[in-house]
Protein backbone atom coordinates (compact mmCIF):
# COMPACT_ATOMS: atom_id res chain seq x y z
CA UNK A 1 0.00 0.00 0.00
CA UNK A 2 1.13 3.56 -0.65
CA UNK A 3 0.51 6.66 1.41
CA UNK A 4 -0.41 9.23 -1.23
CA UNK A 5 0.51 12.79 -0.32
CA UNK A 6 -1.60 15.31 -2.20
CA UNK A 7 -3.00 18.72 -1.29
CA UNK A 8 -6.59 19.60 -2.18
CA UNK A 9 -7.31 22.89 -0.35
CA UNK A 10 -6.93 22.85 3.43
CA UNK A 11 -9.39 19.95 3.89
CA UNK A 12 -7.53 17.39 1.79
CA UNK A 13 -6.58 14.22 3.67
CA UNK A 14 -4.14 11.43 2.98
CA UNK A 15 -5.85 8.19 2.01
CA UNK A 16 -3.93 4.95 1.54
CA UNK A 17 -5.64 2.35 -0.59
CA UNK A 18 -4.67 -1.31 -0.86
CA UNK A 19 -5.01 -3.41 -3.98
CA UNK A 20 -7.56 -5.48 -2.07
CA UNK A 21 -11.22 -4.52 -1.94
CA UNK A 22 -11.01 -3.64 1.75
CA UNK A 23 -8.33 -1.00 1.22
CA UNK A 24 -6.76 1.14 3.90
CA UNK A 25 -8.46 4.42 4.69
CA UNK A 26 -7.72 7.11 7.26
CA UNK A 27 -11.33 7.52 8.38
CA UNK A 28 -13.32 10.15 10.27
CA UNK A 29 -13.30 8.30 13.60
CA UNK A 30 -9.56 8.71 13.98
CA UNK A 31 -9.16 12.31 12.82
CA UNK A 32 -9.20 13.97 16.23
CA UNK A 33 -6.52 11.71 17.69
CA UNK A 34 -4.37 11.83 14.54
CA UNK A 35 -3.89 15.60 14.17
CA UNK A 36 -0.25 16.62 13.54
CA UNK A 37 1.68 18.69 16.07
CA UNK A 38 2.10 22.48 15.68
CA UNK A 39 5.23 22.00 13.59
CA UNK A 40 3.93 19.00 11.66
CA UNK A 41 5.24 16.53 14.21
CA UNK A 42 3.99 12.94 14.23
CA UNK A 43 5.00 9.90 16.22
CA UNK A 44 7.37 7.16 15.16
CA UNK A 45 6.52 5.65 11.76
CA UNK A 46 3.92 8.35 11.07
CA UNK A 47 3.91 11.07 8.42
CA UNK A 48 2.01 14.35 8.44
CA UNK A 49 -0.25 15.15 5.51
CA UNK A 50 -2.65 18.11 5.38
CA UNK A 51 -2.64 18.34 9.15
CA UNK A 52 -3.13 14.64 9.97
CA UNK A 53 -0.75 11.83 10.97
CA UNK A 54 -0.88 8.56 9.02
CA UNK A 55 0.80 5.36 10.21
CA UNK A 56 3.33 4.73 7.46
CA UNK A 57 3.80 1.13 8.57
CA UNK A 58 0.10 0.46 7.98
CA UNK A 59 0.01 1.58 4.35
CA UNK A 60 3.10 0.84 2.31
CA UNK A 61 4.07 -0.46 -1.16
CA UNK A 62 0.86 0.59 -2.90
CA UNK A 63 -0.11 -0.14 -6.44
CA UNK A 64 -2.82 2.53 -6.22
CA UNK A 65 -1.94 6.22 -6.26
CA UNK A 66 -3.42 9.71 -6.39
CA UNK A 67 -6.09 9.14 -3.75
CA UNK A 68 -7.51 12.06 -1.75
CA UNK A 69 -10.69 12.88 0.11
CA UNK A 70 -12.35 16.29 0.20
CA UNK A 71 -14.33 16.48 3.44
CA UNK A 72 -16.54 19.34 2.28
CA UNK A 73 -16.55 22.90 0.96
CA UNK A 74 -13.52 25.07 1.65
CA UNK A 75 -14.38 27.63 4.36
CA UNK A 76 -12.82 30.97 5.18
CA UNK A 77 -10.19 30.25 7.88
CA UNK A 78 -11.56 33.11 9.97
CA UNK A 79 -14.84 31.19 10.21
CA UNK A 80 -13.29 27.71 10.58
CA UNK A 81 -10.26 28.04 12.81
CA UNK A 82 -9.66 24.29 13.17
CA UNK A 83 -9.99 23.66 9.39
CA UNK A 84 -12.41 20.72 9.68
CA UNK A 85 -15.10 22.04 7.31
CA UNK A 86 -17.55 23.04 10.07
CA UNK A 87 -18.13 26.75 10.76
CA UNK A 88 -17.05 27.99 14.20
CA UNK A 89 -20.59 28.86 15.32
CA UNK A 90 -21.82 25.34 14.48
CA UNK A 91 -18.69 23.39 15.49
CA UNK A 92 -19.00 21.43 18.76
CA UNK A 93 -15.17 21.46 18.96
CA UNK A 94 -14.19 24.76 17.29
CA UNK A 95 -10.49 24.38 18.19
CA UNK A 96 -10.12 20.63 17.52
CA UNK A 97 -10.63 19.12 14.04
CA UNK A 98 -13.67 16.81 14.11
CA UNK A 99 -15.54 16.77 10.79
CA UNK A 100 -17.84 13.99 12.05
CA UNK A 101 -19.06 16.19 14.99
CA UNK A 102 -19.55 13.02 17.02
CA UNK A 103 -21.01 13.67 20.52
CA UNK A 104 -21.47 10.35 22.30
CA UNK A 105 -22.93 11.68 25.56
CA UNK A 106 -25.08 14.39 23.95
CA UNK A 107 -23.71 17.22 26.09
CA UNK A 108 -23.08 19.56 23.16
CA UNK A 109 -19.31 19.05 23.33
CA UNK A 110 -17.80 16.84 20.61
CA UNK A 111 -15.99 13.66 21.61
CA UNK A 112 -12.76 15.01 20.10
CA UNK A 113 -12.52 17.76 22.74
CA UNK A 114 -14.68 16.29 25.52
CA UNK A 115 -12.57 15.32 28.54
CA UNK A 116 -15.28 12.83 29.59
CA UNK A 117 -16.95 11.76 26.31
CA UNK A 118 -19.15 9.10 27.95
CA UNK A 119 -20.44 11.24 30.84
CA UNK A 120 -22.64 14.25 30.13
CA UNK A 121 -22.00 15.81 33.56
CA UNK A 122 -18.35 16.57 32.75
CA UNK A 123 -16.62 17.98 29.68
CA UNK A 124 -13.94 20.71 29.88
CA UNK A 125 -10.40 19.41 30.41
CA UNK A 126 -8.70 20.90 33.47
CA UNK A 127 -5.64 18.59 33.59
CA UNK A 128 -4.44 16.19 30.91
CA UNK A 129 -1.06 14.54 31.50
CA UNK A 130 -0.27 11.61 29.23
CA UNK A 131 3.34 11.13 30.27
CA UNK A 132 5.01 12.68 33.32
CA UNK A 133 8.09 14.73 32.45
CA UNK A 134 8.28 16.39 35.88
CA UNK A 135 6.32 16.72 39.12
CA UNK A 136 6.24 20.52 39.31
CA UNK A 137 2.45 20.58 39.56
CA UNK A 138 2.51 18.32 42.65
CA UNK A 139 3.23 18.83 46.33
CA UNK A 140 3.87 15.74 48.44
CA UNK A 141 1.95 15.69 51.72
CA UNK A 142 3.74 13.11 53.84
CA UNK A 143 7.42 13.59 54.74
CA UNK A 144 10.15 11.68 52.93
CA UNK A 145 11.21 11.85 49.31
CA UNK A 146 9.08 8.90 48.17
CA UNK A 147 7.51 10.34 44.99
CA UNK A 148 9.68 10.20 41.83
CA UNK A 149 9.24 10.75 38.09
CA UNK A 150 10.58 7.62 36.39
CA UNK A 151 10.47 6.99 32.65
CA UNK A 152 7.36 9.08 32.02
CA UNK A 153 5.54 7.70 35.08
CA UNK A 154 5.00 9.17 38.56
CA UNK A 155 5.94 6.63 41.22
CA UNK A 156 5.31 6.40 44.95
CA UNK A 157 8.21 4.24 46.14
CA UNK A 158 7.48 3.61 49.84
CA UNK A 159 5.50 0.45 50.60
CA UNK A 160 4.36 1.24 54.15
CA UNK A 161 1.75 3.72 55.33
CA UNK A 162 -0.33 6.41 53.60
CA UNK A 163 1.30 8.62 50.97
CA UNK A 164 -0.36 11.50 49.11
CA UNK A 165 0.73 13.92 46.40
CA UNK A 166 -1.51 16.93 45.84
CA UNK A 167 -1.91 18.59 42.44
CA UNK A 168 -1.87 22.39 42.17
CA UNK A 169 -5.44 22.36 40.81
CA UNK A 170 -7.50 23.41 43.82
CA UNK A 171 -10.87 24.54 45.19
CA UNK A 172 -13.16 22.38 43.07
CA UNK A 173 -16.66 21.30 44.02
CA UNK A 174 -17.46 18.98 41.11
CA UNK A 175 -14.79 17.10 39.15
CA UNK A 176 -14.02 13.85 37.36
CA UNK A 177 -10.44 12.69 37.88
CA UNK A 178 -8.89 9.55 36.41
CA UNK A 179 -5.47 7.91 36.27
CA UNK A 180 -3.84 4.68 35.16
CA UNK A 181 -2.34 3.08 38.27
CA UNK A 182 -0.32 -0.08 38.84
CA UNK A 183 0.56 -1.45 42.27
CA UNK A 184 4.22 -2.41 42.09
CA UNK A 185 4.82 -3.56 45.67
CA UNK A 186 2.95 -4.41 48.87
CA UNK A 187 3.58 -3.10 52.37
CA UNK A 188 1.99 -2.36 55.75
CA UNK A 189 -0.96 0.04 55.51
CA UNK A 190 -0.41 1.32 59.09
CA UNK A 191 -4.19 1.62 59.48
CA UNK A 192 -6.88 -0.03 61.58
CA UNK A 193 -9.74 -0.37 59.13
CA UNK A 194 -13.34 -1.39 59.96
CA UNK A 195 -13.03 -4.84 58.37
CA UNK A 196 -9.68 -5.46 60.09
CA UNK A 197 -8.06 -6.35 56.78
CA UNK A 198 -4.75 -5.10 55.48
CA UNK A 199 -5.01 -3.12 52.24
CA UNK A 200 -2.58 -2.51 49.42
CA UNK A 201 -4.34 0.20 47.45
CA UNK A 202 -3.68 3.19 45.21
CA UNK A 203 -5.62 5.62 43.04
CA UNK A 204 -6.96 9.19 42.88
CA UNK A 205 -8.28 11.72 45.39
CA UNK A 206 -10.86 14.49 44.94
CA UNK A 207 -11.84 17.40 47.19
CA UNK A 208 -8.46 17.32 48.91
CA UNK A 209 -8.52 19.92 51.70
CA UNK A 210 -6.26 20.90 54.61
CA UNK A 211 -3.78 18.19 53.67
CA UNK A 212 -0.90 17.77 56.12
CA UNK A 213 1.03 14.75 57.42
CA UNK A 214 -1.51 12.55 59.18
CA UNK A 215 -4.40 14.91 58.45
CA UNK A 216 -6.69 16.28 55.78
CA UNK A 217 -9.97 15.68 53.99
CA UNK A 218 -10.57 13.92 50.71
CA UNK A 219 -12.46 11.24 48.80
CA UNK A 220 -10.34 8.30 47.60
CA UNK A 221 -10.98 5.89 44.73
CA UNK A 222 -8.60 3.04 43.97
CA UNK A 223 -7.88 -0.65 43.60
CA UNK A 224 -6.93 -2.81 46.58
CA UNK A 225 -4.61 -5.66 45.60
CA UNK A 226 -4.81 -7.58 48.86
CA UNK A 227 -8.60 -7.53 49.01
CA UNK A 228 -9.06 -7.83 45.21
CA UNK A 229 -11.61 -5.03 45.28
CA UNK A 230 -12.48 -1.50 44.26
CA UNK A 231 -12.50 0.86 47.24
CA UNK A 232 -14.14 4.24 47.79
CA UNK A 233 -13.06 5.98 50.99
CA UNK A 234 -13.14 9.26 52.90
CA UNK A 235 -10.86 10.97 55.38
CA UNK A 236 -11.51 14.11 57.42
CA UNK A 237 -9.61 15.83 60.21
CA UNK A 238 -6.97 13.61 61.81
CA UNK A 239 -8.29 10.29 60.47
CA UNK A 240 -5.01 9.27 58.83
CA UNK A 241 -2.97 10.18 61.90
CA UNK A 242 -5.45 8.15 63.97
CA UNK A 243 -4.90 5.19 61.66
CA UNK A 244 -8.31 5.08 60.00
CA UNK A 245 -10.27 5.76 56.80
CA UNK A 246 -14.02 5.54 56.26
CA UNK A 247 -14.71 2.87 53.62
CA UNK A 248 -18.00 3.13 51.72
CA UNK A 249 -19.95 -0.09 51.43
CA UNK A 250 -21.44 -1.71 48.34
CA UNK A 251 -25.19 -2.59 48.29
CA UNK A 252 -24.38 -5.76 50.28
CA UNK A 253 -22.89 -3.70 53.13
CA UNK A 254 -19.32 -4.89 52.67
CA UNK A 255 -16.48 -2.39 52.17
CA UNK A 256 -15.76 -1.82 48.49
CA UNK A 257 -16.71 -4.03 45.57
CA UNK A 258 -14.99 -7.35 44.85
CA UNK A 259 -13.20 -7.64 41.48
CA UNK A 260 -13.58 -11.16 40.12
CA UNK A 261 -10.37 -10.85 38.11
CA UNK A 262 -8.35 -9.87 41.18
CA UNK A 263 -5.80 -7.05 41.20
CA UNK A 264 -2.48 -8.13 39.74
CA UNK A 265 0.91 -6.77 40.68
CA UNK A 266 2.38 -4.46 37.98
CA UNK A 267 -0.90 -4.48 36.03
CA UNK A 268 -2.21 -0.98 35.16
CA UNK A 269 -5.84 -0.20 35.99
CA UNK A 270 -7.69 2.97 34.98
CA UNK A 271 -9.61 4.34 37.97
CA UNK A 272 -12.00 7.30 37.80
CA UNK A 273 -13.51 9.24 40.68
CA UNK A 274 -16.45 11.54 39.95
CA UNK A 275 -17.84 13.89 42.56
CA UNK A 276 -20.93 15.99 41.80
CA UNK A 277 -22.77 17.54 44.70
CA UNK A 278 -23.24 14.76 47.25
CA UNK A 279 -22.95 12.00 44.62
CA UNK A 280 -19.74 9.94 44.49
CA UNK A 281 -18.80 7.44 41.78
CA UNK A 282 -15.66 5.29 41.83
CA UNK A 283 -15.01 3.24 38.68
CA UNK A 284 -12.28 0.93 37.42
CA UNK A 285 -11.67 -0.38 33.91
CA UNK A 286 -10.35 -3.94 34.13
CA UNK A 287 -7.79 -5.48 31.73
CA UNK A 288 -10.65 -7.24 29.89
CA UNK A 289 -12.17 -3.72 29.33
CA UNK A 290 -15.15 -4.43 31.60
CA UNK A 291 -16.10 -1.71 34.07
CA UNK A 292 -16.94 -1.96 37.77
CA UNK A 293 -18.49 0.98 39.63
CA UNK A 294 -19.12 1.73 43.29
CA UNK A 295 -21.38 4.67 44.20
CA UNK A 296 -22.21 6.49 47.41
CA UNK A 297 -23.58 9.78 48.71
CA UNK A 298 -21.79 11.96 51.23
CA UNK A 299 -21.88 15.60 52.33
CA UNK A 300 -18.83 15.78 54.61
CA UNK A 301 -16.49 17.49 52.12
CA UNK A 302 -17.75 20.38 49.98
CA UNK A 303 -14.76 21.19 47.80
CA UNK A 304 -11.00 20.90 47.42
CA UNK A 305 -8.21 19.84 45.07
CA UNK A 306 -7.16 16.61 43.41
CA UNK A 307 -4.30 14.23 44.07
CA UNK A 308 -2.80 10.76 43.94
CA UNK A 309 -2.33 8.34 46.83
CA UNK A 310 -1.19 4.92 47.95
CA UNK A 311 -1.85 3.00 51.17
CA UNK A 312 0.33 0.01 52.04
CA UNK A 313 1.68 -0.07 48.51
CA UNK A 314 4.30 1.13 46.10
CA UNK A 315 2.47 2.46 43.04
CA UNK A 316 3.07 3.79 39.54
CA UNK A 317 0.82 6.40 37.90
CA UNK A 318 0.31 7.45 34.26
CA UNK A 319 -2.23 9.38 32.18
CA UNK A 320 -3.76 11.72 34.75
CA UNK A 321 -6.87 13.55 33.58
CA UNK A 322 -9.23 15.92 35.39
CA UNK A 323 -12.47 17.15 33.83
CA UNK A 324 -14.63 20.05 34.99
CA UNK A 325 -18.44 20.12 35.10
CA UNK A 326 -20.56 21.07 32.08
Amino acid sequence: MLVQVKTLNHLALCVALAASAAGCKFNDERLAERACGPGGECGTDRICCSGYCVLASTCQEASVSDSTVDMGPDLDPTNDRDFDGVANDKDNCPDTPNPSQRDGDGDGLGDACDCAPTNKDFGPALVDVGSFSDDKAFTTVESGNTWKVVGGTYQQQAADGVHRSKHSLADLADVSVSVSVAIIGDGDDKLTLPDSEEVSMAGVIARVANAAPGAGAGYYCGVDRRGARLLLARTTGSDIGDGTMHLFADPFATPGKILSTGVRLDQPYTVTLRVKGSALSCEVVLPNTSRVELTATDTNIARGGIGLYSVGAKAQFERLKACGPN
